[in-house]
Order: C-alpha cells, then sequence, then structure tokens
C-alpha cells in the first residue's frame, strides 16, 4: 500500500507542478529568446528531481502503479497527449 500511495503521490505532485510552470509561463513570460527563461530551467529542474524520486520510489517500493491498470493505458496517455499538442499548436488544421 505504501508504494501505491507514494507513486500516485509523487505523480501527482509532478503533474500538479508542471501545470503550475505551464500556467505562470503562459501568463508571465510574454517574449520569445533563444536561450532559456528561468521557468523553462524550473522545469528541466523538477523533471532531475521527480526523476532522482522515482529512482528512489521504485528502489523502495518496485511497481506501485502497475497494478492500478493495464499496460495499454501508458501508450493510450501519450497518444492522447500528442494528439492534444497537435491540436494546440495547429488549432487551424481540422482533424
Amino acid at each position: 500500500m505504501t508504494g501505491w500511495v507514494s507513486a500516485w503521490s509523487l505523480y501527482t505532485i509532478h503533474q500538479v507542478s508542471h501545470f503550475t510552470l505551464i500556467w505562470y509561463a503562459q501568463t508571465h513570460v510574454r517574449k520569445y529568446t533563444t536561450g532559456l527563461h528561468s521557468v523553462n530551467i524550473l522545469a528541466l529542474v523538477v523533471n532531475g528531481v521527480f526523476l532522482l524520486l522515482h529512482f528512489l520510489q521504485t528502489h523502495l517500493w518496485y511497481d506501485g502503479l502497475a497494478q492500478d491498470h493495464p499496460p495499454q493505458y501508458p501508450q493510450y496517455s501519450v497518444i492522447l497527449l500528442l494528439v492534444w499538442i497537435w491540436r494546440y499548436i495547429y488549432p487551424h488544421i481540422d482533424a
């Protein structure tokens, strides 16, 4: 049970942190640059921290999420995310 709770908690915190960074970037960062904004660097740091936490979590409680869903679900979520991003970037193209 601890593995399940830790896996879902870390996943939720990771998602919320990225949604917050995306919101901040869309509302406060208004100009493009050739380099990285501080919010981009912060997103990379957040990913690095959660990568290390993921290694720790899987070392302590292996297979925390696998019992909750069939193996096709991660593939479906990636497909949905890619379609969503595609529609966001190219809103003028009708599917």
